[in-house]
């Protein structure tokens, strides 16, 4: 399956589940009369409207994929060069893009452990609320 393809499958997905949803939102609407899902109605199948304009926006666009591949496979080698990794490595840039890749990895794992060591707080609190109402309750 080509990128296009794939792109393809998925704005169609996208409008598909857009409209599920407004349907939805309109058959809660009637079941409970709640404005909320009034609301949401109209902004999903906007939405589906609006994915279905980028969809054929995108098909348009794609025409001109081929003559665009050939340019790329005739342009020279050295165009496609990343100073970065093709450079010195001992470069002063090419220290800083290590540096900065190492502390974006650094704050990733301080948010992966802060979210860790949350929901780990988490169960132990509802064990201990657990445990305080299994001894509260008579037996």
């Amino acid at each position: 399956m080509s990128l296009k393809a794939f792109h393809l499958f998925f704005i169609a997905l996208s409008i598909l589940l857009c409209v599920g949803f407004g349907v939805w939102a309109i058959d809660r609407y009637t079941a409970t009369q709640a404005v909320e899902y009034l609301v949401v109605a109209p902004a999903a199948f906007l939405t589906a409207a609006a994915l279905t304009w980028y969809g054929i926006v995108f098909v348009r666009k794609m025409k001109h994929l081929p003559l665009l591949a050939l340019l790329l496979a005739l342009a020279p080698r050295d165009a496609f060069a990343c100073p970065i990794c093709y450079g010195d490595p001992n470069s002063l840039i090419a220290q800083g893009v290590s540096k900065g890749v190492l502390a974006l990895l650094g704050v990733t794992v301080v948010v992966l452990a802060a979210f860790a060591s949350f929901f780990i707080f988490l169960i132990r609190r509802a064990r201990m609320a657990a445990a305080m109402t299994e001894e509260s309750t008579p037996s």
